[in-house]
C-alpha cells in the first residue's frame, strides 16, 4: 500500500494488461501445508536468501539451481527480517511505488535505511536500475547473487518484468501486496494472504499456493505527524458526509446507484469523492454526469483533486463515513482512513484478494460489522448508520489501526512464511 495525496487505487491506477502469460499455466494447488524440520540444501542447514520485488512466469526444474554466489555489490541497507536473515530485493518494474509501498507495509522507513528489526546487512541492489536489460541477462544476474526466494510485488501491473520468472532464477518464488490476485503461471510457487482475503475453500482462483499469515496480510507506517480527530462532523454541521478517496475508475454504476440511493434517504448529506484523477477536468465531468444518470443529486456531489499528504490524511476529519467503491475496494484508503479514525463500509467479496481487502483490514481493526453482505444491505447500512449518530461517535471515537501498524510484528510473520517456504523446498529435495 504506497502513499499518495489525494487520491487511492494505487494498484488500479497501475493495473493494465501485462504481458502475454506463458502457455505452461499450472493446475490451482492445494492449501499449504507445511513440513517441520531443519532447513536443507544439498545436506546442508543455512538461513534462505531473500531477493523481493520481481513477477510471475513459468517453471523451470529446480535442480538446475547451483550453489549460491557471493554477495552483490552496491549492497543497500534496509532491512533484516527476524529468523530469517538474508538477501532483500525491494524493487520492481515499478521503481516510484515499491519503495513506498514496502514503506507503508511498515517494513521499512523513509529513506530507505531500516526495515522491520534492524539494518539488513547484505541486501543486493534494485532491478529498477536495470529494468531495460532482457529477460535473461536479469535472471542470469539473480541467480549469479544466490537469491533463494524471490518474491514479486508487481504481477501484472505497470513496468512489470513477469518474464524473468520465466527462467526460474530462484528456487522459491512468491507474490505479495503489489497485485491482490493470482498471477496465473506456475513460476511463482506461493501467493501471500490471509485468511479473510482468501477464506478456506478458495484455494482454487489460484495458480499458487496460499500461504496464510496471521491476522492481516497488510500493513500501513502511520505518518510521522499527527492527525486530526475531532467530533463526528455531522454534529457540527448539520448533516452527513460521505467520502470515498479511490480512484474513479473503481466507480461503477452499481456502486454510483448505490450512493445516489444513500444520498436521497440521508436528507441533506453530501459526498465527498477525491482522487489526483479527479484533477482532469474531463474525468471529473464523467463522473458527475454517471452518477445524475444513476439518480444522483449533484448538488450534493463535491469533487476534489489531488492534495499534498498532510492535507490529504487531514481530509479524512472532515468525513463522517467511508464508503468503499465494489467489487474493488480500497486498500490505502481503507488503511488511511482506519489511522484517520474514520470507519469505512465495504462490501463482502465474490471471491479472490482483489475483491476482500476491505473485509481484512476492517476485521483487523475490529470493525467487521461494517461489512455488508450484499448491496441492498450496503444502502441500508449506509443509512442506519449515518442516523446513528450516537453509536457512530464512539465508533470513530475508539477506532485505532492496532496491528495494522505493527511493522515489526508484520516482519515476524513475514520472516516465518519465508522459512515455512524454505523448509518445504528444501523437503522436497
Amino acid at each position: 500500500m504506497g502513499p499518495r495525496g489525494g487520491g487511492g487505487g494505487g494498484a488500479a491506477r497501475r493495473h493494465r494488461a501485462g504481458p502475454r502469460l506463458p502457455a505452461r499455466l499450472a493446475q490451482p494447488a492445494a492449501g499449504a501445508e507445511l513440513p517441520a524440520g531443519p532447513d536443507r540444501r544439498r545436506g546442508r542447514s543455512r538461513p534462505p536468501r531473500l531477493w523481493r520485488g520481481l513477477p510471475a512466469a513459468a517453471a523451470a526444474p529446480l535442480r538446475e539451481h547451483a550453489r549460491p554466489g557471493p554477495a552483490a555489490a552496491h549492497r543497500l541497507p534496509l532491512g533484516r527480517f527476524p529468523g530469517a536473515s538474508g538477501r532483500l530485493f525491494p524493487g520492481s518494474g515499478d521503481r516510484g511505488a515499491r519503495p513506498a509501498r514496502l514503506r507503508t507495509s511498515g517494513l521499512c522507513e523513509p529513506g530507505g535505511r531500516r526495515c522491520g528489526h534492524g539494518p539488513l546487512p547484505r541486501v543486493v541492489r534494485w532491478l529498477a536500475a536495470r529494468a531495460r536489460q532482457p529477460d535473461a541477462a536479469v535472471a542470469a544476474q539473480i541467480r549469479a547473487d544466490g537469491i533463494d526466494i524471490l518474491v514479486d510485488l508487481s504481477g501484472h501491473t505497470q513496468g512489470t518484468r513477469l518474464a524473468v520468472l520465466d527462467h526460474r532464477p530462484a528456487p522459491v518464488q512468491a507474490t505479495w501486496i503489489g497485485y491482490a490476485n493470482t498471477t496465473g503461471s506456475r513460476a511463482v510457487d506461493w501467493i501471500i494472504a490471509d485468511a479473510v482475503s482468501v477464506p478456506p475453500g478458495e484455494e482454487g482462483l489460484y495458480t499458487e499456493r496460499v500461504m496464510r499469515l496471521p491476522g492481516c496480510y497488510l500493513c500501513i507506517t502511520p505518518p510521522g505527524f499527527a492527525l486530526p480527530r475531532g467530533a463526528l462532523p455531522m454534529l457540527a454541521r448539520g448533516h452527513a458526509t460521505f467520502g470515498c478517496f479511490n480512484a474513479p475508475m473503481k466507480l461503477n454504476e452499481d456502486v454510483l446507484g448505490a450512493w445516489a440511493r444513500i444520498l436521497a434517504a440521508v436528507p441533506r448529506a453530501r459526498l465527498l469523492l477525491k482522487s489526483r484523477a479527479l484533477e482532469d477536468a474531463g474525468t471529473a465531468g464523467a463522473i458527475r454526469a454517471r452518477f445524475a444518470a444513476a439518480g444522483g443529486d449533484l448538488a450534493r456531489l463535491d469533487i476534489e483533486g489531488h492534495s499534498p499528504r498532510p492535507a490529504y490524511l487531514a481530509r479524512y476529519a472532515d468525513v463522517d463515513m467511508m464508503l468503499d467503491p465494489f467489487p474493488f475496494p480500497g486498500g490505502t484508503t481503507t488503511a488511511e482512513a482506519i489511522l484517520a479514525g474514520v470507519p469505512t463500509l465495504t462490501l463482502r467479496g465474490r471471491g479472490g484478494i482483489m475483491s476482500r481487502n476491505g473485509e481484512t483490514l476492517l476485521t483487523a481493526a475490529g470493525l467487521a460489522d461494517w461489512i455488508a453482505q450484499d448491496v441492498e444491505d450496503y444502502v441500508v447500512q449506509a443509512v442506519s448508520r449515518a442516523r446513528d449518530t450516537q453509536t457512530l461517535a464512539p465508533v470513530r471515537a475508539r477506532l485505532v489501526p492496532g496491528a495494522l501498524a505493527d511493522g515489526p510484528g508484520m516482519a515476524r510473520r513475514l520472516a516465518a512464511a519465508w522459512r515455512a517456504m524454505w523448509r518445504d523446498w528444501c523437503a522436497r529435495g
